[in-house]
């Protein structure tokens, strides 16, 4: 070889390292996303999920190592329509590998980042595929195990490897669906369903979209996008509701801090005002914190951003409390009158409609 060839064969490699070099400088660490402070946020649940935050970070890593194999900082910038759906498909596969399947229910289980990584049965009557990549790696796999995941763990995760590897990625969502959107310089957008894992070329190709009427969807406006403030304000509502509900977790003073945590984020949720006043007027042992001017200042804020017959019976219960029963029935009527709101709740509603004609505020009908 040439003195010439040499020197020319040891400029590429140098620039080749210096490549590899600057793109693991520039990396951002795991422990400043989104998804690593959620993660410590579990803890109140699960005290003991370091093995999942591990396993959180390596496949962060994974995916991240695989987009810098083939793709620059400035071509992440500059990404092609291809370029973005191909680096998609690049994390969706690493979701594959690590064994996640989307699956969905109530259960609380499924509501948290760290029980993601934790392992259950696959069964494959269950789980739905959607892509051939998944379908591909599925299919001599019957007797494996596998973990679960959903629209919003999904995207919490993806939102991670975002801020890893510099990608244009924020979450958007549908009525009951998030998904990502790679944004470019143009203002042009796509989006991805991580469910899925395909493309949609704008949210009117997704099937949520279909529930939006007029631009909203139970008195809400859609599609709107996710910022961290808000990622953070429903992560901790959720751990409240669980601190608040299920027996497994019950324990109502962190959930009241967990509430609280919301409203100082100036939370738009009209559900957080008012689970946090139903736990005032359901659990009397708060009584010697309570503050009645501020809880009606917060049904009257979930009033204002959603007409819920909920509401204004929780309104109804706060005057009764306060014994103050004309006007207890006042909104007990009011909330026998309003349609919307989960129907489930509606018989204790009328129970309590019943207690403030005989001015009884009844606070044992509402645990």
């Amino acid at each position: 070889m040439t003195k010439i060839k040499i020197f020319a064969f040891l400029l590429i490699e140098l620039s080749f390292l210096n490549h590899a070099t600057s793109q693991i400088q520039s990396r951002k660490p795991f422990q400043s996303t989104i998804t690593y402070e959620l993660m410590c946020m579990d803890t109140i649940l699960y005290p003991n999920n370091k093995e999942q935050i591990a396993l959180c970070k390596q496949l962060i890593d994974k995916a991240v190592e695989r987009i810098n194999k083939q793709y620059s900082p400035l071509s992440v910038k500059n990404a092609s329509l291809a370029d973005a759906i191909r680096i998609f498909k690049m994390i969706d596969s690493t979701f594959t590998e690590f064994d996640f399947l989307y699956y969905t229910n109530s259960d609380v289980h499924f509501n948290f980042l760290t029980s993601a990584f934790k392992e259950r049965t696959f069964d494959p009557e269950k789980y739905i595929l959607f892509n051939e990549q998944r379908e591909y790696y599925w299919k001599d796999k019957l007797q494996r195990k596998c973990r679960l995941i959903d629209c919003d763990l999904y995207a919490e995760i993806y939102l991670g490897i975002a801020q890893v590897a510099d990608l244009p990625i924020n979450i958007g969502e549908l009525p009951e669906h998030n998904y990502l959107r790679w944004n470019f310089p143009t203002g042009e957008y796509f989006c991805w369903d991580p469910n899925e894992g395909k493309e949609h070329y704008n949210e009117k190709d997704m099937l949520h979209y279909s529930w939006i009427k007029d631009g909203k969807y139970n008195n809400t406006l859609y599609p709107n996008y996710w910022n961290n403030n808000k990622i953070k304000v429903y992560y901790n509502f959720l751990l409240a509701y669980t601190l608040n509900f299920e027996k497994e977790f019950l324990n109502l003073q962190n959930a009241k801090l967990k509430y609280e945590e919301c409203i100082r984020f100036d939370t738009q949720d009209p559900q957080v005002y008012n689970c946090y006043v139903w736990l005032f007027i359901m659990h009397p042992e708060f009584d010697s914190e309570l503050d009645i001017g501020k809880l009606f200042k917060y049904i009257d804020k979930a009033i204002e951003l959603e007409e819920n017959f909920n509401f204004y019976d929780a309104k109804a219960c706060l005057y009764a409390i306060n014994n103050d029963f004309k006007n207890a029935i006042k909104f007990g009527e009011l909330a026998r009158d309003t349609k919307t709101g989960t129907s489930i709740r509606r018989g204790k509603a009328d129970k309590h409609l019943d207690c403030f004609k005989r001015n009884d505020s009844c606070r044992e009908l509402v645990d």
